[in-house]
């Protein structure tokens, strides 16, 4: 496999209980809640990043959140704000609602 591209190389080593550590240096903006899918390609372990992906209907609501944040709303004046907003989208996003 070629790493002719790599910027950074550093060892590591497994664990009796088969845990790796990964170098601090190596998260640069990722966070401890991070996810990767592994990949085991010949003598290769790959680790990938896997990014969030938000529905159209997350989208929508962190807009409106936004939205209301900005016309400086807070409060109990937010929460019934954000209620109405989140009743029209609703119904117009009916059934498309995956996990929100």
């Amino acid at each position: 496999m070629d790493f002719s591209e790599t910027t950074r190389y550093k060892k590591i080593k497994i664990t009796s209980k088969n845990q790796i550590t990964i170098p601090k240096e190596f998260f640069g903006d990722l966070d401890q809640n991070s996810y990767f899918d592994a990949y085991l390609k010949e003598d290769s372990l790959i680790l990938k990043l896997v990014k969030p992906v938000r529905s159209p209907y997350e989208e929508e609501v962190l807009s409106v959140v936004s939205e209301l944040l900005a016309q400086g709303f807070k409060g109990p004046d937010l929460t019934r704000n954000l209620e109405k907003r989140l009743e029209t989208l609703s119904v117009s996003n009916e059934g498309k609602m995956t996990s929100f």
